[in-house]
């Protein structure tokens, strides 16, 4: 899309996961979270390692499981998304107290461009008392967890209230400042 000129993307992932099916039900073949021209695009088909996660004391952390996923290069390599095609700057923003998620997953995409020789700067900023729900600034920080939709057992965001605060602020400042620096010309 060679009209998009800047990527920013919060708790990013350098590979493609599949979607949480409709109304929340398990089903034999995971949908695509992502289509192109009403077709899926590769995703991890074999999803988050489940036996890496501890779904026994709620709120749970999924971090490990993407982790997990992330040793099966094969699939990895599949799911992993061609940010060399990007046709500018790409900042990814995560907190590496992040219970859902993790920072992990971002640098796939740092080293993807690396390997492309990508010619646009590529920065992750990753915040260390932050957790999953990196958003807007200047909004409440309190929500630690949330059901999650299949296995309806609380799932944790991890990061501190303090943490996450910081992190939205810092991050909203660079956030627009490369928006201003790219995309005002």
């Amino acid at each position: 899309f060679p009209e998009i000129r800047a990527v920013v993307a919060y708790v990013p992932s350098g590979v493609l996961w599949m979607g949480i099916p409709v109304g929340g039900t398990v089903q034999p073949e995971p949908p695509p979270a992502w289509t192109l021209h009403g077709r899926p695009l590769p995703f991890m088909r074999g999803g988050i390692v489940g036996s890496a996660i501890d779904w026994t004391h709620p709120p749970v952390a999924l971090a490990p499981g993407y982790v997990a996923a992330l040793e099966n290069r094969r699939l990895v390599e599949e799911a992993t998304i061609p940010v060399e095609k990007t046709q500018g700057p790409i900042l990814l923003i995560s907190g590496q107290a992040d219970r859902m998620s993790s920072p992990r997953l971002a640098e796939v995409a740092v080293r993807r461009a690396q390997q492309h020789h990508f010619a646009f700067p590529v920065e992750h900023v990753s915040y260390p008392q932050a957790g999953h729900l990196l958003t807007l600034p200047y909004l409440p920080t309190t929500l630690r967890c949330r059901q999650h939709p299949i296995r309806h057992i609380d799932v944790a965001y991890g990061g501190t209230p303090a943490g996450d605060a910081f992190a939205r602020a810092d991050a909203w400042a660079k956030v627009v400042a490369l928006l201003r620096k790219h995309l005002e010309q």
